[in-house]
């Protein structure tokens, strides 16, 4: 063998480069913390089911016409969410919610891996494992990590952090085009995909040797547009209309408020240390944009792609008031923003200045990860209240459509009625209630009330009707309680008095008070009475006050709690036939 392939099987015989094992070690370690998170995530959504606009997808959106994609789910272009669960409901159905937590978690390691590049390309190894880490648990982002019909604002951002990766890290032809087709995808599947899209705008043209590339976003603001003009113009007032020197008004605050939280939020370090960090990074920003050793394009692309954010949202949103600007599904997308800026400054010495701002991001990520554990694992708490909530609208719709006081087509928003819900059934397999945890009384009380509310009426008339049955009282506060024959009489001892009646569905409750004073009912079935669901009156001295239980044919009786007036007066109360039950339009 000649010298030539003596040196050649050497150098093929050495060891890696330290750099590329470096980088191999790297990409283990994240691998297992992106198999660790999901892991973590669907242990957190165990008992997760379809809520709130997924019932939109299902009920309204659940074909494959043309006008159906197309059309705005709010202001938003949700093409990519639509064909990803219309695609899952032809194939495997609504019988299980873990295939739409898988596309959730995949979309979502999608984008954190699009930033771990960023990162690891600009900044090197250890920053980019602690900016994954923070994103990959971020708690203050919990709705787009626990809620599967947020592909939608993941989706769009990681579309996005890609197209900033292809466009900046080492771009070529063929990088540029994935960019551009990239950002088309962003914008056709929510509306974070326009913040990316003005990110890498006007990053590109402020750098006057990539100019010549702002063709990278001409196909999204295209194809944007025309979906623009053709169908997303219906849903842009949806809220509000965005136009007017009103909403421009309102952005300053929004924005400031904004920014400054999703700093805080996914730093740990609080809403008034990221108004500090925000003016920091605001001005940093402004004075290397042409200076000596200017931002890397990606960070200012991120940079702007976060103003942006805030300031597209605030256009639809801010007169809901600036406190809207900090909901978590904000805060994931600011998140993903905040990391790409940082990639422009990891690393950097200052002038007059030992420490350089890795130092600073390792601390802020042991700060983050602490604080955003905690707060994910109180937004699952906030979601399984939402959860059985859903569940409790499924079951009492499916119960009980179809009784007197309630039609089979009325439903609970966003939960169709039973009708639809049996044909959701025969054509998805529906079956939310299966291997559920059980659903807590107050949230079953909860979806009735709501399903029911309108049967639950108060009828002033001139004459107590005869008494239909015994009063049973359930209990009682403040009040000293009588028997009076079938009815019973009450007199108010002390502060707050209150009666509870046991009421059979379809029979009512009459009442007639010898004192003037506001009165109060209030109904309830397998929990306690609260004021959510209760109705008022003004009550007369002698006159009778019927209060109607709905008939939803139910053994268990109505739990019917009465507040009489605070005089020390009696208030008689009787069971009595009720109105023949009606469905509540």
């Amino acid at each position: 063998m000649g010298d030539a392939g003596a040196l050649s099987l050497e150098r093929r015989s050495q060891p890696l480069p330290r750099i590329a094992r470096r980088f191999a070690v790297a990409d283990l370690v994240f691998v297992a913390m992106c198999l660790a998170a999901a892991a973590v995530l669907l242990y957190l959504g165990r008992h997760a089911t379809f809520f709130g606009d997924e019932w939109t997808f299902i009920d309204l959106r659940s074909d494959w016409s043309f006008r159906h994609l197309m059309l705005p789910h709010n202001e938003h272009w949700a093409l990519v969410p639509l064909l990803a669960y219309n695609t899952l409901f032809s194939t495997v159905g609504l019988g299980s919610y873990l295939p739409y937590q898988l596309l959730l978690i995949a979309t979502h390691l999608a984008a954190v891996t699009a930033v771990y590049v960023l990162l690891r390309t600009q900044n090197g190894v250890l920053p980019a494992l602690g900016g994954a880490a923070i994103l990959l648990l971020l708690g203050s982002g919990y709705e787009n990590l626990l809620w599967a019909f947020q592909i939608g604002f993941v989706g769009a951002a990681a579309a996005g952090a890609w197209a900033i990766v292809l466009t900046f890290v080492k771009p070529s032809r063929p990088r540029k085009i994935a960019a551009a087709a990239l950002l088309v995808v962003a914008v056709a599947t929510q509306g974070p995909g326009l913040f990316f899209v003005a990110g890498i705008a006007v990053a590109l043209a402020l750098d006057a040797d990539r100019r010549r590339d702002l063709w990278i976003v001409a196909p999204a603001m295209v194809v944007y547009g025309l979906w623009y003009v053709a169908f997303g113009n219906a849903g842009i007032e949806s809220h509000r209309d965005p136009f007017t020197l009103d909403a421009v008004r309102q952005l300053p605050d929004y924005v400031v408020t904004g920014i400054s939280n999703a700093i805080g939020r996914v730093t740990g370090l609080g809403e008034q240390v990221g108004v500090v960090m925000f003016v920091m990074l605001a001005i940093g920003t402004a004075l290397h944009v042409s200076g000596r050793a200017p931002l890397r394009s990606a960070a200012l692309a991120g940079f702007a792609a976060l103003l942006a954010q805030f300031t597209i949202t605030g256009l639809v949103r801010a007169q809901l008031g600036s406190a809207q600007a900090t909901s978590p599904r904000y805060v994931y997308i600011a998140a993903i923003l905040l990391l790409i800026v940082a990639s422009g400054w990891i690393g950097r010495r200052f002038d007059g200045y030992r420490i350089r701002p890795s130092v600073v991001l390792a601390v802020i990520v042991v700060v983050s990860l602490s604080t955003n554990v905690v707060a994910l694992l109180d937004g699952r708490r906030v979601f399984e209240d939402w959860w059985a909530r859903t569940r409790a609208s499924v079951m009492v719709i499916e119960r009980y459509g179809g009784t007197p006081a309630v039609s089979d087509q009325q439903g609970v928003f966003p939960v169709p009625g039973q009708r639809r819900l049996a044909a959701l059934e025969s054509a998805f397999g529906l079956s939310v209630l299966a291997g559920a945890p059980p659903i807590p009384p107050a949230a079953i009380d909860e979806a009735l009330y709501r399903l029911v509310g309108d049967s639950f009426a108060i009828e002033k008339v001139d004459a107590m009707p005869p008494a239909a049955g015994r009063a049973v009282v359930g209990r009682a506060s403040g009040v000293a309680v009588a028997q009076a024959g079938s009815c019973i009489d009450a007199v108010a001892t002390g502060a707050d008095p209150q009666v509870t009646v046991l009421v059979p569905g379809g029979m009512a409750l009459a009442v007639i008070a010898d004192a003037p004073g506001d009165a109060q009912a209030f109904l309830a079935l397998r929990a306690n009475a609260v004021e959510a669901r209760s109705r008022h009156v003004a009550a007369e001295p002698g006159r009778v006050y019927v209060i109607q239980a709905p008939d939803i044919r139910e053994a268990d009786p109505w739990k019917l709690r009465f507040d009489p007036p605070d005089e020390a007066r009696t208030t008689r109360m009787c069971v009595v036939a009720g109105s023949p039950g009606r469905p509540a339009s």
